[in-house]
């Protein structure tokens, strides 16, 4: 087939020569050697397709693999290009064992503490959630593996998940549980993969979700599967936008084929179901550039092994260090007790389930703390819990330090039921403490945990699930050879009452139902509007060194929604280190937003003594909060509060911008995402066009010198066009133009500029085509122009119409309509429209009218 066809090109004349068998065939696994096999078509020359668990590493049992840090250890780190790093140490392990879809990341947030898959997850906040996702998603699939996000949609818990309905508003879905996915799409996703549960009433696989949401409002472009076994109807899945059902056939291979002939599900369904999966196979070369590995193949390296440890260091947090015990000082030290079986006996680095990774060695905390120490300090172990508290306390007062590992082992199938510590850790610590002044906690846990006994210690931190080099990473951080830089994804309450979820309807439901009744106040939402005050907030994280920040400043919100926020970090300690900065926004009073919410955070290295400028581009989808009359994102007038700080407890700046007249709101779905595009000229084969349309703000297209140089993508079809969104790299365009055409000849001039000052621009238009060019004429410098990321959105909808009561609807549209009236008629045939004179009311950036009507009658409306 020729491959300069676009993978939609491709996928599509692939099905045209399929017969019904074979349709069927693409859309449902059978048995294999992977957790997920779909069979291959010799005749057509379609490749079988093995799917692969995969959120902390190739999972399912594979051996000779990497096993990573658990993805909350990752997301701990707060630092989206180790993420990327992680995704591509997975996609490339994944390639190297045949597999072409990997079954991650899992993008469920930790709603609850309880959830025994807390750990699989980024933690309790959408936008932290979201970021890590997309990076997560980014690395696998650079490597030529679909990535897949894990389970859409409300699957927080473990209790009951085969059948119980987890019950949410319109705008929490949208605002909170959404966002990671929506945020995976951004970046190019391949899968979806559906949850078992039911969201409000209807099983999630069968869910109008699927098309109406995934597909139609975010542009999801690849395919959706279901987990394993899932419950759904094989007739409203296929209509409602499932593609794929796993493990085997049960409903999508004899039921389905029936429902085909027979007219209930058309073929055109099925054929778009085969499409999408085809093109997904195309577009990351599981046609073009086969794999020769297999589950017995060896994928690890000691490039990989290192990775291992570094991210796994990067994660540990330092919860608290008071008189700066840490870090262990060789040269004062004499001896070191090591207490806990979690430091030897029983370690605990990785999380069971689907999600476990095959450890190739027990990389204990006593052996690497030992060798760390050397040879000059003398180290002794006590398992402690268990009945041997006694022994523990005998070591701990013979020696200068105290180390105590405790933690829980949690996974798939099980929910925690308890936020303790089980057994007798919590009384093995604070004995501990009692003994020895100098105790420090290690904590393997994979969610907040409940720590009675920290005002008996002076340090304290949480390791996480470290994967393979648990104990290397921890030593590496005890001893100071690394400088902490983690920060909790998620909170840590101060006792089990004190968490969001607090009633049995909220976790683990009741009479088959789970109410998401907090709705927006999720995590730290929740302890910020209640004035809670728990253990250790969302954020948090100690350094060996000493973060100052200064110098605030913020811009006016330009007409498209952007607004830039600047400020200083100076490091005044004696140690080079990384400081996490974290912006939280407080929203205008009246858009019923939380008090903070976090929508901007950089990862930042300062050396000792030195400082960094740090500058963050918010956009107007930063801004939106979700209207559920109008079904779409508006701004809110009003005053933004800007809150910068260490954490969302930690703030040390504060300033805020206004919004008088809201940015107009478009669309979320890229457009022009993996569309075919065509350009002037290339640096390299490693900038190609393509490299601007695939969600990946790391790779980008290069021209190969400055002067007149162009891009076009191809968007498929005439599109009304709202904006156009320029993702710059170093080199970028200072004078160019936006075009638009319906045929690729005859051009529209959408905007210009001389003054262009690269970055992020984010651009209003107005017009419709189906061809989008960016015309580049003068660079900031002589070199060729580098486009990271070109994006095309078109508008939402400007009209919304609800019935509000018996004889009454309700009538929304934008407030930034400005000069727009509203208008009625009783025929549409007729050009007798009568202007409403009713004042609307302003509600949340919305003009909002309420309109009587008559039964058995028709009413038009529209704006003009």
């Amino acid at each position: 087939m020729d491959t300069s066809l676009s993978p939609d090109q491709r996928a599509s004349l692939l099905v045209a020569q399929m017969t019904l068998d074979e349709k069927i065939g693409m859309v449902h696994g059978v048995d294999g050697p992977y957790i997920g096999n779909v069979s291959g078509n010799t005749r057509l020359g379609i490749p079988a397709l093995h799917l692969q668990n995969g959120p902390a590493g190739v999972g399912d049992g594979a051996m000779n693999v990497t096993a990573l840090p658990a993805p909350i250890a990752l997301a701990a780190s707060w630092d989206t290009g180790l993420a990327r790093q992680y995704g591509a140490v997975m996609g490339a392990e994944a390639h190297g064992k045949g597999v072409h879809v990997l079954l991650g990341p899992m993008m469920n947030l930790a709603r609850v503490p309880q959830g025994g898959r807390s750990f699989e997850c980024f933690g309790e906040d959408p936008f932290l959630s979201a970021a890590i996702a997309g990076a997560d998603v980014r690395g696998i699939q650079s490597e030529g593996v679909i990535a897949t996000a894990k389970h859409f949609v409300g699957n927080e818990q473990e209790t009951d998940r085969s059948t119980e309905s987890s019950d949410v508003d319109e705008r929490t879905l949208q605002e909170i549980y959404c966002a990671p996915f929506r945020a995976s799409i951004h970046s190019g996703l391949g899968a979806v993969m559906g949850s078992f549960n039911q969201i409000n009433g209807n099983y999630v696989c069968q869910s109008p979700l699927l098309k109406g949401v995934l597909k139609q409002q975010w542009g999801f472009d690849g395919f959706v599967m279901s987990d394993w076994g899932a419950s759904f109807s094989p007739n409203a899945a296929a209509i409602n936008g499932l593609d794929m059902e796993m493990a085997l056939g049960t409903r999508f291979g004899t039921p389905l084929k029936t429902a085909i002939q027979t007219g209930i599900v058309p073929l055109s369904q099925l054929d778009n179901m085969v499409h999408r999966i085809l093109a997904a196979m195309f577009r990351f070369g599981i046609f073009d550039n086969p794999t020769s590995g297999n589950l017995a193949s060896d994928v690890t390296s000691a490039a990989h092994t290192q990775f291992a440890h570094d991210a796994a260091a990067q994660a540990i947090v330092l919860l608290k260090n008071t008189g700066s015990l840490l870090p262990l000082n060789t040269a004062s030290i004499h001896s070191i007790a090591i207490i806990g079986s979690a430091a030897s006996v029983n370690v605990l680095s990785v999380g069971g389930g689907s999600a476990q990774v095959y450890l190739p060695y027990y990389n204990l905390p006593y052996d690497a703390i030992t060798n760390r120490a050397g040879p000059s300090i003398t180290t002794s172990y006590s398992v402690g819990d268990g009945g041997h508290i006694a022994e523990a306390v005998q070591l701990a007062q013979q020696s200068d330090i105290a180390i105590v590992c405790v933690g829980e082992q949690t996974g798939e199938g099980t929910d925690r039921s308890s936020l303790s510590l089980p057994g007798d850790q919590d009384a093995l610590i604070s004995a501990v403490a009692a003994a020895n002044p100098r105790t420090i906690v290690v904590m393997y846990v994979g969610a907040g945990t409940l720590m009675p006994w920290a005002s008996q210690v002076p340090a304290a931190l949480a390791a996480w699930y470290p994967g393979q080099e648990n104990g290397n990473a921890l030593a590496s951080v005890l001893f100071g050879d690394v400088n902490p830089s983690g920060k909790l994804p998620v909170t840590f309450p101060a006792n089990a009452t004190q968490v969001p979820a607090n009633t049995i309807a909220q976790f683990p439901g009741t009479n088959g139902h789970v109410s998401y009744s907090e709705k927006l106040q999720v995590g730290y939402r929740w302890y910020d509007a209640s004035n809670a005050s728990p253990q250790f907030p969302f954020g948090h994280g100690l350094s060996y060194t000493t973060f100052t920040y200064s110098n605030l400043a913020i811009s006016a919100v330009n007409p498209s929604g952007q607004v830039t926020i600047g400020l200083d970090v100076q490091n005044f300690g004696n140690r080079n280190g990384a400081e996490v900065v974290q912006l939280y926004l407080g929203f205008p009073p009246g858009a019923g937003e939380p008090p903070r919410q976090l929508k901007a955070f950089r990862k930042v290295p300062v050396s000792s003594g030195g400082s960094t400028h740090v500058s963050f581009t918010l956009i107007w989808e930063d801004l939106a909060c979700w209207d559920p009359i109008a079904h779409q994102w508006v701004v809110p007038p009003g005053t933004f509060q800007v809150m910068v700080g260490a954490s969302s407890r930690d703030i040390r700046l504060a300033g805020s911008f206004a919004i008088s007249s809201p940015p107009p709101p478009s669309g979320v779905a890229n457009i022009a995402l993996h569309q075919p595009i065509t350009v002037s000229s290339i640096l390299g084969a490693n900038s190609p066009g393509s490299a601007a349309v695939d969600g990946d703000p790391t790779t980008q297209w290069s021209s190969l010198s400055g002067g007149q140089q162009s891009m076009a993508v191809d968007l498929g079809a005439v599109r009304a066009l709202a904006r156009v969104r320029l993702g710059w790299g170093s080199n970028y365009a200072s004078s160019y133009q936006i075009l638009s055409s319906i045929d690729a000849t005859h051009w529209t001039n959408l905007y210009s500029t001389t003054t262009g000052p690269g970055g992020l621009e984010d651009i209003l238009v107005n017009e419709s085509g189906r061809f989008v060019q960016i015309s580049a004429t003068q660079g900031f410098n002589s070199q060729g122009y580098s486009l990271q990321e070109l994006e095309v959105y078109s508008p939402e909808p400007a009209l919304s119409i609800a019935t509000s009561g018996t004889n009454t609807v309700l009538i929304r549209w934008p407030l930034y309509l400005t000069g727009f009236g509203l208008q009625q008629n009783s025929d549409l045939n007729s050009l007798s429209w009568t202007s409403i004179t009713q004042t609307p009311t302003v509600i949340v950036g919305m003009n909002e009218v309420v309109m009587p009507v008559s039964q058995n009658s028709s009413k038009f409306y529209r704006l003009k």
